[in-house]
């Protein structure tokens, strides 16, 4: 049975994980337009929506949103894999 202490570290940790958010942004090179990377990642399984379909504007930089809320630590190395893949 978790003892209080375990609970308060416990309710800390996941405040923490939770305010960090559940998506990070995958920059790409300069040049490298981020709608074409997404779709040939998409074709090999992953989605990856470009950053540019969240602007009213085309954004300074190309990048991709890279979601990871429930997603297993296996299956992000997988995810990974296939988007190097895709963008070599």
């Amino acid at each position: 049975m978790p003892t209080p202490l375990f609970r308060q570290l416990y309710a800390g940790l996941r405040e923490a994980i939770l305010s960090t958010g559940l998506h990070v942004v995958g920059w790409l090179p300069p040049r490298r337009g981020d709608r074409l990377a997404s779709q040939h990642i998409q074709r090999q399984g992953v989605d990856t929506p470009p950053l540019s379909a969240y602007h009213l504007a085309p954004p300074q930089r190309s990048g991709l949103v890279l979601g990871y809320a429930g997603v297993e630590p296996q299956a992000i190395r997988t995810a990974v894999e296939h988007i190097a893949r895709a963008l070599s």
